[in-house]
């Protein structure tokens, strides 16, 4: 589906139960538009690569100035699971260089399937672009439903400016980094909190491991109380080792930020940067299991 026109109408009505790619998937590609849409109510079994053979992933993507018109693709999924296995992933990318004016635009959005894997061997990219500062066009959108996402090495998003974007929308989604999560001004991250602790987790102790550009933002929203006030950590964005000066340094200048709003005020007063010297992690939210003491006086 590159340099031209691309749809793939699975149909309300049809009776497909499996779609499976074995071999690397480019959706818009290299220049060129595409469209899933008409997903059976009954739910297919959507799946790219193997644990055996990882694919590569393309969205809305921009390798060369060979095809003149935009990469723009909307891989959305409704009904059915998802499963990936990947080398790396990028979604609304532009790796031309050079000046143009064409539009490298991805969305993949599986907030209405059911998240069964996304392993990714490699690298994760969304919304980066290496135009000069006259040509941003990268424009990448992923949404999560909860689950789990594994992202071996580095997710990088955004880029130096607008009109390029990125965003990542997870809801109830952990998404496990191995190596350094980069976020360029563009960038914005949001991790919504369904009850139980969801967002990134940064396993990584070098010192870049989390990188947040000015403009950029990591939005941490408690949308209701924990489901289970035996759970020790009930937050969102975890990183490995006492990261308490670096998480402090990004809220004072609006780089991190929490919502509590939907919370209980209980619970909504106890949110704050905190770490977690049992499993060394720092993390935003709070520990369910201190509620404080209740006294009777008679």
């Amino acid at each position: 589906m590159n340099n031209g026109f691309g749809l793939l109408d699975l149909g309300e009505d049809s009776q497909l139960v499996e779609f499976t790619v074995t071999n690397d998937f480019y959706f818009g590609y290299s220049g060129g538009n595409a469209i899933l849409r008409g997903m059976p109510t009954h739910g297919v079994a959507f799946s790219i690569g193997t644990p055996e053979a990882p694919s590569f992933l393309s969205i809305g993507s921009i390798r060369t100035r060979e095809y003149t018109v935009d990469g723009e693709a909307d891989l959305v999924l409704e009904n059915g699971t998802f499963s990936a296995h990947l080398q790396n992933a990028e979604i609304g990318v532009s790796h031309y260089t050079g000046p143009h004016d064409y539009w490298a635009v991805g969305k993949l959005d599986l907030r209405h399937s059911a998240l069964q894997d996304f392993e990714v061997a490699d690298s994760v990219e969304i919304g980066r672009g290496q135009q000069s500062a006259s040509y941003k066009r990268s424009v990448g959108r992923v949404y999560f439903a909860t689950g789990t996402v594994n992202i071996a090495t580095n997710l990088l998003m955004g880029d130096t400016l607008a009109p390029s974007s990125a965003l990542l929308d997870l809801s109830g989604t952990t998404v496990t980094v191995g190596q350094q999560v980069e976020l360029w001004p563009t960038a914005t991250v949001n991790t919504r909190l369904r009850g139980w602790s969801a967002g990134l987790e940064i396993t990584s102790r070098a010192a870049d491991a989390l990188s947040v550009s000015n403009g950029a933002v990591i939005n941490v929203i408690f949308e209701q109380d924990p489901a289970d006030l035996e759970q020790r950590r009930y937050g969102g964005l975890t990183l490995a080792g006492d990261r308490i000066a670096l998480c402090t340094a990004l809220h004072a200048d609006g780089r991190l930020l929490w919502d509590t709003s939907a919370l209980s005020p209980r619970w909504a007063k106890k949110v704050a940067i905190r770490y977690d010297a049992v499993e060394d992690v720092t993390y935003v939210g709070f520990d369910p299991r201190t509620q404080g003491t209740l006294l009777l006086m008679r």
